[in-house]
């Protein structure tokens, strides 16, 4: 239902749609306005790397004696070890236990749960949604 829900990205909550529409409104607008687009898989093979990079075009000045301190509290095992604080809505009132939020902390796990034929619907539906370029960039594995 959430891969083919047909509902105008204004009027629902959560869909492939939604989600496609919005990234796609940043590709879109790239040369426009000043975007950065920083992607999970970059951030976990390289994440004092994409920090460095983010804070020089940021123009932010960071002492190199803190760095390693930085880089270790943006990690995935530290936010989870934080996750009543560094979770949205991260409460107990949202989350039956916050640290879910961060699941296993690899990309592509959705693809354990669908088999070849709702994988070749996901990726039939991703594809009448969004640009190749933006197809190209979320999905680092080729989805069909």
């Amino acid at each position: 239902q959430w891969v083919d829900d047909e509902t105008p990205s204004t009027q629902v909550g959560s869909s492939l749609r939604r989600t496609v529409e919005h990234l796609q409104t940043f590709r879109d607008a790239a040369d426009d306005l000043d975007i950065v687009y920083l992607h999970y898989d970059d951030l976990k093979a390289d994440l004092e790397g994409q920090m460095r990079q983010m804070a020089a075009r940021l123009g932010i000045d960071v002492d190199e004696h803190r760095w390693p301190r930085l880089v270790q509290a943006a990690t995935f095992e530290s936010m989870r070890s934080r996750a009543d604080t560094t979770v949205p809505a991260g409460g107990p009132e949202h989350w039956i236990d916050p640290a879910a939020f961060f699941s296993r902390g690899t990309s592509g796990q959705w693809r354990d749960l669908l088999d070849d034929t709702d994988l070749a619907r996901y990726a039939a539906r991703v594809r009448a949604l969004a640009s190749d370029d933006l197809v190209e960039w979320v999905h680092r594995e080729p989805i069909d």
